[in-house]
């Protein structure tokens, strides 16, 4: 009985643990199918323990045409907020990039703590850093920071885009990226959780061994005389 019992406490303290470390789904937004990101800060994505990702396209022309804007941009921004337990450990960003007579396809990052505009006279700047839709990809993004960083509500801005023509005889020139950033989250377990997790595996493995080889002690035999409601042994 006492083996069974401990058996029992065992999975109840794993079931409880399971249940109490279980991880939300990390979050994907894509623009295509959720709206186009605003150019400001807006409302923060909560983010999950894994690869969180947002996609979106970006771009910039600068048109001859009398019919069309001079400048035609698309700025990029969104906050997160990095759960209690939790530590950003990485971002990085895959694209791929469309462009006519351009040698240059920048974006301008900023990197902030949230409730700022990611200025460079912000207080809560974090850092900046030049992204080249005409590079490597994907690419790590790590704005001169040590990762991981501590759960806490960030913004990642794009504070300006670039272009330069390959051809200065055309007036015209113009990039489009399609980008896929990936914020990966990794939990920070406590210190107690690992403990709990040997104490309920130790219970299961003692609720499930032969009674001839549990190292816990049994309890002594007790009997009982149907004519008497006390027990002898």
């Amino acid at each position: 009985m006492a083996t069974k019992q401990l058996s029992v406490v065992g999975f109840g303290l794993f079931l409880a643990l399971a249940t109490a470390t279980a991880q939300a789904i990390p979050l994907s937004y894509s623009e295509a199918v959720s709206g186009d990101l605003a150019s400001s800060p807006g409302s923060a994505f909560l983010f999950a323990t894994g690869d969180n990702q947002v996609s979106g396209t970006t771009h910039l022309a600068v048109n001859d045409a009398p019919n069309l804007p001079h400048f035609d941009t698309d700025f990029d921004t969104f906050v997160f907020q990095v759960p209690a337990g939790t530590q950003l450990a990485s971002i990085s960003v895959s694209f791929t990039t469309t462009s006519y007579n351009a040698s240059k396809a920048d974006d301008e990052l900023r990197f902030c703590l949230s409730g700022g505009e990611c200025t460079l006279s912000d207080a809560g700047l974090l850092g900046a850093q030049t992204l080249s839709f005409l590079g490597a990809s994907p690419t790590l993004i790590d704005f001169g920071l040590a990762f991981p960083l501590d759960a806490g509500s960030y913004t990642l801005r794009s504070s300006g885009l670039g272009i330069a023509p390959v051809d200065v005889s055309i007036a015209s020139e113009s990039w489009s990226a399609d980008y896929t950033w990936t914020l990966s989250v990794v939990s920070v377990p406590e210190p107690a959780v690992p403990w709990l997790f040997g104490l309920a595996v130790f219970f299961l493995l003692v609720g499930w061994l032969p009674s001839e080889m549990n190292p816990l002690p049994r309890p002594p035999a007790i009997s009982m005389n149907r004519h008497s409601s006390l027990p002898f042994r």
